[in-house]
């Protein structure tokens, strides 16, 4: 085995780990932070891609109540802010799946706007 491949496998064996040991620390504030299933959805969203209407107009929640909620959660190490043309969006860090929260079923269907892609929530009930 090479050095580089030897120094691949030890990285690759040291994050295995680093996830391992703080799953339960990340679950624990998720589970402070998204306390309703609007605030699940919304962090869930916030992949970099949506942007603060889409993800306010899918959710229920107000636009800048989403931008407060983005500042919070980077704030928190939960995501980043990364630059887009005209302005930031909020890049979450874990899927809220991997720790056990429920998500409502979205339909996407395409804009005829600047915006690709909207979503709606589509009436399900499902437990946290």
């Amino acid at each position: 085995m090479s050095d580089n491949s030897e120094q691949i496998e030890l990285l690759r064996e040291i994050a295995k780990w680093s996830r391992f040991m703080g799953f339960k620390q990340v679950k624990e504030v998720l589970e402070s932070q998204l306390t309703d299933e609007k605030k699940t959805l919304a962090y869930y969203l916030s992949d970099g891609k949506n942007t603060s209407t889409v993800i306010a107009k899918t959710t229920g929640i107000n636009q800048p109540k989403v931008t407060e909620l983005w500042k919070e959660w980077a704030s928190m190490g939960l995501g980043e802010s990364i630059s887009v043309s005209g302005g930031s969006r909020f890049k979450r860090s874990f899927d809220p799946k991997m720790f056990g929260f429920s998500l409502p079923e979205i339909k996407q269907k395409s804009l005829e706007s600047k915006e690709n892609t909207d979503f709606t929530l589509e009436e399900t009930s499902h437990e946290q």
